[in-house]
């Protein structure tokens, strides 16, 4: 147990790693032009915005109001309360949703494992990737927030097989499919996980909550089954229009040119030109070799981790590796966007902190704290502003007028 004043100082750290986040995702929002929007923001913010009109969640197609099946409520429904309850603007609102998950994220962090992991793991907020994550008006900051939430209320289920867990656990998963489609992965996770845990109960001879494991995933099913049926109700398609067909860019998913979209770091520097280009090249390269000395390091003073602790690895891992397939096959039938820091977001999130956790307290020397400081400044080199030519603009350091809404492309 570490002494209070040694908590406190933690929990102080974990206080500034919230501010630094709102202070530059609020930053970036306001200094890009169009403040970090999308096509599929326009989706969220319009469907939030006739929510408070009354309008139900609808958005304009064809100049007609219809049913928004493109993206599920959850992250709309969400704007939308905290725009009614903030009075701020549906944009504003989204970016204050975004930071409210983060804060709610770095709670449970504390609360689960301790202030000094909450503070390993919050960190990972901070890098560069996930700040512009949280500054865009997208929905994966509070798809991150439910499928933490949801794989605690679950493995607590699993443990205790108590029907309150149960039910928790069922509306949690519900939730995030409802914050976004991709939420169905969390299927094959509980039925490959309850295949090996029947195995186990048949070798023991027991199969207590089994019973209720089964009634929860057809719930799941139901509920997710449901909702489309009620986007073909109301709009005529049940996810948005035809999104599956095979490809040969689908299938080119596989290929040993798109491996590289897995790392964080993928094509970040292929929209630059030079010499920026093989700065933030050299800058990446430099950042992975620390990042394997840092591991290299920690490995050699690794400590034995709690049964806990322990547990909480494999399952964030095999989540993350879950879901990480589960994109790759979706990929095969469904050309969307391509692999970047937004779709696998929630491999990238669940996998370091898997590996966060595994960290002990005495294991980090303060010169391994340096490093990792190192590593997430540099991380920061992808908040660079982009022109539609790939022209790095970089007008506050040389003294030029700042670029026009036309002189942005979104990252």
């Amino acid at each position: 147990m570490q002494p209070k004043l040694v908590t406190d100082s933690f929990d102080h750290y974990l206080l500034a790693i919230w501010l630094l986040q709102v202070s530059l995702v609020l930053g970036l929002a306001c200094s890009n032009p169009n403040h970090y929007t999308t096509v599929d923001s326009r989706y969220y913010l319009e469907g939030a915005q006739n929510i408070l009109n009354g309008k139900g969640y609808k958005v304009l197609q064809n100049g007609v109001l219809s049913w928004n099946s493109t993206f599920p409520i959850g992250y709309s429904i969400s704007i939308a309360a905290m725009a009614q309850i903030t009075g701020l603007s549906v944009l504003w609102a989204s970016k204050c949703v975004n930071l409210a998950a983060s804060a709610l994220l770095l709670y449970c962090f504390r609360h689960w494992f301790g202030p000094y992991r909450a503070v390993l793991m919050g960190s990972l907020l901070l890098s560069g990737p996930f700040i512009k994550l949280w500054a865009h008006s997208w929905s994966e900051p509070l798809f991150l927030l439910v499928v933490i939430s949801w794989h605690r209320g679950y493995t607590l289920f699993l443990e205790k097989k108590s029907v309150n867990l149960a039910l928790i656990s069922l509306l949690l998963g519900v939730l995030l499919f409802v914050v976004r489609y991709a939420g169905v992965f969390i299927l094959p996770f509980v039925i490959l996980q309850g295949i090996v845990k029947l195995r186990h109960h048949y070798r023991c001879g027991t199969r207590e909550g089994a019973h209720l494991q089964v009634l929860i995933i057809c719930g799941w099913t139901f509920s997710m089954m449901a909702y489309l049926f009620y986007n073909y109700l109301q709009s005529g398609s049940y996810y948005g229009g035809d999104r599956f067909s095979v490809t040969s860019e689908a299938t080119a998913i596989f290929g040993p040119w798109s491996w590289p979209d897995i790392a964080l770091w993928a094509n970040v520097w292929s929209n630059y030109p030079p010499p920026w280009k093989e700065v933030i090249y050299f800058s990446r390269c430099f950042q992975i070799l620390l990042g394997l000395y840092v591991i290299f390091r920690i490995l050699r003073r690794w400590e034995p981790m709690s049964q806990t602790i322990s547990r909480w690895v494999w399952q964030l891992a095999s989540l993350g590796f879950v879901y990480l397939i589960f994109l790759f096959i979706l990929r095969i039938y469904s050309p969307f966007d391509q692999l970047g820091y937004r779709l696998l977001a929630p491999f990238t999130s669940l996998i370091c902190w898997a590996l966060l956790i595994s960290i002990s307290t005495q294991t980090l020397s303060r010169k391994l704290h340096f490093m990792g400081l190192v590593i997430l400044l540099i991380s920061w080199i992808t908040l660079l502003p982009v022109s539609p030519q790939g022209i790095l603009r970089l007008q506050l350091m040389t003294g030029q007028s700042l670029p026009s809404k036309s002189d942005y492309r979104m990252p």
